[in-house]
């Protein structure tokens, strides 16, 4: 991200994610309607705005410069083409009100896990609901999950669209996705990804026959479709979710530095698996923030080269008060997001937490 003279990048120490406070600012700012909101370059490189300028405000950024904004005693970076949605995820319903229709979305939910504290500020999902005999912040966690089930996804994914969805490797969660949210937002599974997580020098940060935590977490693409979509069975599941280690050579840094791990329980060749046409591997080391993924819009390009990323309007485009139209945006949509991406709208009760100013060091050029 270039901004006037200067580079940002993402490098040096970084802050703890402890420091945010996006979701608690979300929380009381709570209110019924979505309000439009415009942040201009127009000559100004820098925007102070009070806080209710912010939450529950479907923003965009226009113009071609990088834009510091600061708020609540904190400065963001926006970058330009961009636009997001600082607000919690019982908002969320509203967002085709004030949308395209998106050739890409992608969800990261935050999945309820107790070894993660990302709920403590992001409220986590869970699979179940209305379960008397749970504790409160269960039934809390349940009300969330209930809510992510009716997120309005048909409503903003166009004919033909992809939407990807992070899970981890429990298995109820797996199930969840494709056997009862794909079918109800209407798509088909088309793609598995599998990320693997190295270390710099290629090797898992874990071996796969770990007990208790896995090197890789996967991605599910699903396609819209009009047609009848059958759910997995249980054999089915079991087979679908094995890492595919017929894949692993395709990476020269792994396959130079370490040799390629066997297991019985893995398929080691495209024949012994049933679902090889469906599956791929993408290998990164893992940012030091935690649940921070890859950017995916190379895997989409690559997955899904005939899909045009220019944004269906839902009716003429607005145009802020100076007269200058709204920024796109339309390329994809990022739902639980926690930073922004140029070309892309973003939505999130921490939707900005990685654009903190403290994330980033500032170079002349």
């Amino acid at each position: 991200i270039e901004y006037p003279s200067k580079s940002w990048l993402r490098e040096g120490p970084v802050p703890s994610h402890k420091d945010c406070s996006l979701s608690l600012g979300c929380d009381s700012e709570q209110q019924s309607v979505l309000h439009p909101s415009h942040l201009h370059s127009l000559g100004r490189e820098e925007i102070t705005l009070k806080d209710k300028g912010v939450y529950n405000r479907f923003t965009s950024s226009l113009g071609k410069r990088t834009i510091k904004l600061t708020f609540s005693n904190h400065t963001y970076l926006i970058p330009p083409d961009t636009s997001f949605l600082l607000a919690d995820i019982s908002q969320f319903s509203q967002l085709s009100q004030h949308c395209k229709l998106f050739p890409r979305i992608v969800i990261d939910p935050p999945w309820l896990n107790k070894s993660v504290k990302r709920g403590a500020r992001y409220q986590m999902l869970s699979t179940t609901q209305n379960n008397t005999n749970h504790a409160s912040e269960e039934r809390r966690y349940e009300k969330v999950g209930y809510m992510f089930d009716r997120l309005p996804i048909p409503s903003l994914l166009r004919s033909g669209g992809v939407v990807a969805v992070w899970v981890t490797n429990k298995r109820s969660y797996i199930d969840h996705v494709i056997n009862k949210l794909f079918p109800m937002w209407h798509l088909r599974l088309v793609k598995v990804c599998f990320w693997l997580k190295v270390t710099i020098s290629g090797e898992p940060i874990v071996p796969f026959h770990s007990p208790h935590k896995k090197p890789y977490e996967m991605l599910f693409f699903g396609q819209q479709t009009d047609d009848e979509i059958k759910n997995f069975d249980e054999s089915s599941i079991d087979d679908l979710i094995k890492f595919p280690l017929y894949n692993i050579h395709k990476f020269s840094a792994y396959s130079k530095s370490a040799p390629c791990p066997t297991s019985d329980a893995l398929p080691s060749s495209p024949e012994g698996d049933p679902f090889s046409h469906l599956k791929f591997v993408i290998a990164s080391v893992p940012c030091v923030q935690h649940s921070r993924k890859p950017p995916l819009q190379r895997v989409f390009d690559e997955l899904f080269p005939s899909q045009t990323t220019a944004p269906i309007p839902l009716e003429d485009p607005p145009v802020s008060p100076e007269g200058i139209p709204e920024s796109s945006s339309g390329e994809g949509l990022e739902v639980f997001a926690r930073n922004l991406t140029p070309g892309w709208t973003s939505v999130g009760n921490e939707v900005l937490q990685f654009q903190d100013v403290r994330y980033f060091v500032e170079q002349q050029l």
